[in-house]
């Protein structure tokens, strides 16, 4: 996604005040909610997130309840912010004394330094408000290949609210066609269909695989990825059990539980070190 060294990839960003409306009061303790989509020569990367220092929440279903108790407000200056990740692999994962994919702890960057991997620069301001702002819809499950869902219970949660949200606000599925939804580079795919289509598919079929292309001009039908035996391709993580992998043969099916570990039951932990901290 990155691509090379001073690569620069196009980008839209909103600063929304998260639960409060436009022009409500901007005080100290408010949470500021920031979305960055990122419009990649493979598609389209959202990534969301806001300020909140100490973050208490592990289920999604309890998210909601989270922007219902703060007033927040947009946040305003600073035209640059450096995008840094931490990388690290099961063996340096196992290693912590908590749970990872626990959202209400942070990884120790004395332990697993931060390393930018890009700049973000507001160059500019919306053409028209209600076209762009009010519109664009950000989804957790917008990835491009190379990213990849972890198996954090609040993000799997997340990953189906953010679509029923777009859903219900823009008023059907079709959403993705709206310009500034729309990834800058060409997208194929079988969906058609369904309310406020903009586009008009042409073809005899609308899935795949399919046995429609036979190899003198046609092979475009058999579908637009490039395995016809699946879309996305997961990360491969044998220590978590095998996933998928594009081979034109049946693959032993794996099953992996989901659960919470024993590490991340201490709910309060994180926040009440940070009481601690200020009261001293």
């Amino acid at each position: 996604m990155a691509g090379e060294k001073g690569k620069k990839t196009p980008c839209f960003v909103r600063f929304s005040t998260v639960a409060g409306n436009k022009g409500s009061p901007d005080l100290a303790r408010d949470v500021r909610g920031s979305a960055v989509k990122l419009y990649t020569e493979e598609g389209n990367r959202d990534i969301v997130g806001n300020n909140i220092p100490v973050f208490f929440v592990q289920d999604a279903i309890k998210f909601p309840d989270l922007i219902h108790s703060v007033k927040p407000a947009p946040d305003r200056g600073f035209p640059q912010w450096d995008l840094g990740v931490q990388v690290f692999d099961q063996e340096s994962a196992e290693k912590f004394e908590f749970d990872v994919l626990d959202a209400t702890k942070l990884i120790p960057e004395e332990q697993i330094p931060v390393q930018i991997v890009g700049t973000m620069t507001l160059n500019n301001n919306v053409d028209n408000f209600f076209a762009e702002i009010e519109q664009v819809a950000f989804c957790t499950q917008n990835i491009v290949p190379g990213i990849d869902f972890s198996d954090d219970p609040l993000l799997q949660g997340r990953n189906f609210s953010y679509l029923d949200t777009q859903l219900k606000r823009l008023g059907g599925p079709n959403f993705t066609h709206i310009p500034i939804n729309a990834p800058k580079v060409p997208v194929r795919h079988f969906q058609q269909d369904g309310h406020m289509a903009i586009t008009n598919p042409k073809g005899r079929v609308n899935y795949e695989p399919n046995s429609w292309g036979d190899g003198d001009g046609a092979e475009e039908d058999r579908g637009p990825r490039g395995c016809s035996m699946q879309g996305f391709t997961s990360y491969e993580a044998p220590s978590r059990g095998p996933r998928y992998v594009c081979v034109p043969r049946p693959l032993p099916i794996t099953t992996v539980k989901r659960a919470r570990s024993t590490s991340a039951r201490p709910r309060s932990s994180r926040a009440t070190l940070a009481t601690r901290s200020s009261s001293n």
